[in-house]
């Protein structure tokens, strides 16, 4: 008995954990999988096609569910059948069937047909407007023509400043209008059924409407903005604005936009640029056409650098200033900042023009400005001798005048410099005349001359043009048995004897002569013999003790100890002998033999007595025999000496002067 409820027992307990196993249902893990369903038409236009599940339309289902798919015929068009990827599934011809979903995704597509494959073809033509092109497709081809019932599209591009306002679609043939076929007759896109005709298309363009639009220029401090906007012809201005802002500008304007810094800084560069980017955004100044938005930047302006400026002038000066505030060599200058220089010549010089690696305003005048480079800058000047003009009025007898500056002949008309000394010579004088004297003026008066009565003289140039002639006087007739001709000039052929009259001997050497004293004596004269000679008014240098330097020049003129119509050389003349003819010193060195060049008659005879150095109060006067020489009425510009002709010193010569107390020979000219 027990052992059966035991085993009843046990047959429970079996029973209870199966019904229990069979109560917990079946786990997550369990369920099917799911999958897509990528199901579309050949043409959206000919028809579409859905999959669905009861009354839900899916893109998805589970492993072994029912789908079922539909394709819906556009009018014109029908169902042909169901393609499918693969080999997943298997499908009935009909526009509407089922499937079961199999494990793994599928794709399915609905094929439409034309309904009327032999539907007739009409002409499209086009007919487009200028500034503008039409395009005309039938599914996305490009058409001439099209089926009836076809789905036509066609969109325009216009050229830039063009709008289309509207299409225009009539029949080619009645030109009855066909705009209601237009799906929108103002879009740049839009399409239309074709109809049983041919049709032309057509668009009317229009101008663009320019829109207006803002500027906002944000200065950044330390500056200013200015905006302008210009007419149509760019160039009148329309408006301007110097708060950095402007409104309502219409697109295209010409505009140009100016940033100006304030003092001590300049532009540096645009920023945060929209609407409008700058080609350039270190230029300080812009020129363009509104664009078709809005235009905002940011104009940055930086503190000036400076840089060195230096400067160095000789025979004068340079003032600088900037601002009127002065500056000194070696200062800093802001950049781009003007720069005030003037030239301040020494005496008796004048402004040439500017120099150094610096773009003057005009470096050739005086004051002058720059603009202060970028970098460290140095300049200089230019300074020149004062000068003035010089001009020859020859007398009317002829050309006897020739200058001398600095040894070099000028002509008339040239620049001669300030305080130069300029040698004047008249020579050549027309038979029957003779040298009269010098004449000169300018704007400050007269000019003075050393000896305005020597044919060979000299004057200082003075700080204005001088003009400049001389007179000649008619000469006593010489006879010309008298003298011989040389280089153009008719020397005496005998020395003087004293009281104006000649020796008669050409190899006697006659008298020795002071400078400008028409007294001679003759070698040898013992002191007081030779204090006896009487001495010229206005001479008082008849000894070397009492010479002074300040004495004044004597004058071959007015003591002239030549007879009339003759005159004592200038150093020119002898200059013309030594070039002319061949000189020859006799063996005790006592007679020159000059010896014309071109003619061997011509024979000139110089007798070399020797010279006194001068006298004293208490002893004879000093004679030196080897040192024989001959007075020209050429002044050395010393003291009142006069050069004289020697052949001491390395031949014939007329570089040595002297002083006018000592004593040489005299040989005449005709004059």
């Amino acid at each position: 008995m027990k052992k059966n409820l035991f085993l009843a027992f046990i047959a429970c307990v079996i029973g209870a954990v199966a019904f229990l196993s069979s109560c917990k249902g079946t786990p997550e893990d369990d369920r099917p999988e799911t999958y897509a369903i990528d199901i579309s038409s050949n043409n959206a236009e000919w028809g579409s096609a859905e999959a669905r599940i009861g009354n839900d339309i899916v893109s998805k289902a589970e492993e072994g569910e029912t789908v079922r798919i539909t394709a819906t015929a556009q009018t014109g068009y029908v169902f042909a059948r169901w393609q499918v990827e693969g080999d997943a599934i298997q499908l009935g011809g009909d526009p509407s069937t089922t499937f079961r979903m199999p494990s793994r995704a599928v794709t399915i597509t609905a094929v439409f047909e034309d309904d009327d494959p032999e539907a007739p073809k009409h002409a499209i033509d086009v007919d487009a407007p200028e500034h503008a092109t039409i395009t005309v497709k039938v599914g996305g081809t490009l058409v001439d023509e099209a089926e009836e019932g076809k789905i036509v599209d066609i969109s325009i591009d216009t050229d830039e400043g063009y709008e289309l306002e509207k299409w225009e679609l009539a029949a080619t043939d009645s030109g009855d209008d066909l705009n209601d076929l237009l799906n929108d007759d103002s879009a740049y896109a839009t399409s239309f059924r074709m109809p049983a005709v041919a049709v032309t298309i057509s668009a009317v363009i229009v101008p663009t409407t320019p829109g207006t639009y803002s500027i906002a220029i944000d200065n950044g401090g330390n500056g200013a903005v200015t905006i302008t906007t210009y007419e149509e012809d760019d160039t009148t201005v329309a408006e301007t604005s110097t708060d950095g802002s402007l409104h309502e500008i219409l697109e295209g304007t010409r505009v140009k936009i100016e940033a100006i810094a304030d003092p001590h800084f300049t532009f540096g560069e645009w920023t945060d640029a929209s609407g409008y980017i700058p080609a350039t955004v270190t230029a300080g100044t812009l020129t363009f056409d509104m664009p078709g938005t809005d235009v905002s930047m940011k104009a940055n302006f930086v503190t000036k650098p400076k840089k060195a400026l230096t400067w160095s002038a000789t025979n004068g000066s340079i003032s600088v200033s900037v601002g009127g505030v002065p500056v000194s060599s070696g200062g800093q200058v802001e950049v781009g900042a003007i720069v005030d220089i003037t030239a301040n010549p020494a005496s008796t010089w004048k402004f040439s023009q500017w120099t150094g690696q610096i773009s003057f305003a005009d470096k050739n005048a005086n004051p002058t400005t720059f603009e202060m480079p970028i970098f460290d800058s140095s300049f200089g000047v230019t300074f020149v001798p004062q000068t003035a003009m010089l001009t020859i009025i020859q007398p009317a007898q002829g050309n006897v005048i020739t200058i001398k500056v600095n040894g070099t002949a000028v002509a008339s008309g040239s620049q001669v410099e300030w305080n130069k000394s300029v040698q004047v010579v008249a020579s050549g004088f027309p038979a029957g005349y003779k040298f009269g004297e010098w004449s000169a003026s300018h704007a400050l008066g007269n000019v003075s001359f050393d000896n305005k009565s020597a044919e060979e003289t000299t004057f200082q140039m003075p700080s204005g043009d001088v003009t400049l002639t001389c007179t000649l006087n008619e000469s006593v007739t010489v006879d010309p048995g008298k003298y011989v001709e040389i280089g153009g000039v008719r020397w005496a052929k005998y020395n003087l004897a004293g009281n104006n009259a000649f020796v008669a001997n050409e190899t006697d050497p006659g008298l020795l002569y002071q400078a400008g004293v028409n007294v001679g004596f003759a070698k040898g004269v013992d002191n007081a013999a030779a204090n006896a000679i009487p001495t010229p008014a206005g001479q008082p240098f008849r000894s070397s003790a009492n010479y002074s330097s300040t004495a004044p020049t004597p004058s071959w003129i007015t003591q002239n100890p030549c007879p009339e119509g003759w005159s004592v050389p200038t150093r020119t003349d002898y200059e013309a002998l030594v070039g002319a003819a061949a000189c020859v010193v006799n063996g005790d060195s006592t007679l020159m033999t000059f010896t014309d060049n071109s003619d061997a008659t011509k024979v000139l005879q110089l007798p070399m007595p020797g010279s006194f150095s001068g006298w004293s109060s208490s002893a004879p006067p000093p004679y030196t025999a080897g040192t024989s020489g001959y007075w020209t009425t050429t002044g050395q510009g010393y003291a009142g000496n006069f050069y004289y002709f020697t052949h001491a010193y390395g031949g014939p010569n007329t570089n040595q002067s002297a002083e006018p107390y000592k004593a040489f020979s005299i040989r005449c000219v005709v004059k």
